[in-house]
């Protein structure tokens, strides 16, 4: 079984302020950054899991939804961060054998789509669109033929199709829980990187569509309050702190009760958590549910250490000796939002 970091003989006090402090949050994301820097092989490709100690040539490679997010994990650690050793550059190798191996045509409009093993999934072409807009040149062209698929995706109910078929395009019945959410943060993204205001305006119809169903407040989809989060840095409105507050307060409730003490779940509830308190923020909101919030993020990111090995990287869960790719990349972002909101 692996063990955790020593604590070097701290007090829970002083272990509790070094990870929710600027310095703390954003030196174990860099060492997060590297750990998964020592993951990337020559052609691009990453290893997605392994059994601790070592990776093996046997072990699995990251899917391309993975590699995606993998990559724009390392592009957005260098902007918050500064210079990482060679994480811009394994980046742009991994995005580049994603764009040889996985992107590919879809239908008219010069649309692009992702290939995920074997399928067009609407998860991986979110974190294409992410990569291509915060690589050190941005490829805004190819991003804007991503954007051509997810905006095809829509549907009147405000969500997207998540799954089709390659060749043909035939919907699948296939829902990715993330899906809708990261969708929206890949439009948010290219308005950002574009300024074309048909990427707000699909936003903004979609939000309000989903609103009205409160959709992700029973999946406690931090997705959406990171969706939430990017819409509202561009267009505050208090429709998105309660929109947002309305996910927020079962994700407490469900952190409070589930005790998950899973790198990847731990993740989440505090991705999506700092995303609420981002939001709040922005409105000078000062409620219960902020308060709870800022203990929550505290407590996950106790938990997550206690997943953290020596080498850097975490571990899936207390009695797993597995590291995956994916786990390193949401725990680093977990830590890099923590920064923003600690700093």
């Amino acid at each position: 079984m692996c063990r955790p970091l020593p604590r070097e003989g701290r007090g829970a006090g002083a272990w509790e302020l070094r990870i929710a402090s600027k310095d703390g949050a954003h030196g174990i994301a860099r060492d997060s950054a590297s750990a998964l820097i020592r993951l990337v092989h020559d052609d691009g490709r990453v290893t997605g899991s392994f059994r601790l100690p070592l990776p093996t040539p046997a072990d699995r490679h990251c899917t391309p939804r993975e590699q995606l997010a993998a990559a724009w994990f390392l592009m957005m650690a260098e902007q918050q961060l500064g210079a990482i050793p060679l994480a811009g550059g394994l980046a742009e190798r991994m995005l580049r054998h994603a764009s040889l191996n996985a992107f590919a045509p879809f239908g008219g409009f010069d649309a692009l789509c992702v290939l995920d093993e074997g399928l067009v999934k609407l998860e991986a072409v979110a974190f294409a669109v992410m990569a291509l807009v915060n690589c050190s040149r941005p490829d805004l062209t190819t991003a804007r033929r991503f954007g051509r698929f997810i905006l095809g995706q829509r549907l009147p109910n405000g969500e997207f199709i998540h799954v089709r078929d390659y060749p043909q395009g035939r919907v699948r019945a296939d829902r990715a829980p993330a899906a809708t959410g990261q969708a929206l943060l890949a439009l948010a993204a290219l308005y950002r990187a574009t300024h074309e205001p048909h990427y707000f305006d699909a936003v903004g119809e979609t939000f309000d569509a989903l609103a009205a169903r409160a959709y992700g407040v029973r999946q406690r989809s931090h997705w959406m309050l990171l969706a939430i989060d990017a819409l509202d840095d561009i267009s505050p409105d208090p429709q998105n702190v309660e929109y947002a507050a309305a996910i927020a307060e079962p994700m407490l409730a469900g952190s409070r009760t589930d005790g998950s003490r899973e790198t990847s779940a731990l993740a989440a509830t505090t991705l999506g958590l700092l995303a609420y308190l981002r939001i709040a923020a922005r409105a000078s909101e000062r409620s219960r549910i902020m308060t709870e919030a800022r203990v929550q993020v505290t407590r996950s990111l106790e938990a997550l250490m206690t997943l953290r090995v020596p080498n850097g990287m975490f571990v899936r869960g207390q009695a797993s000796p597995e590291v995956a790719a994916e786990d390193l990349v949401w725990a680093g972002r977990a830590f890099l939002g923590a920064a923003s909101v600690f700093g």
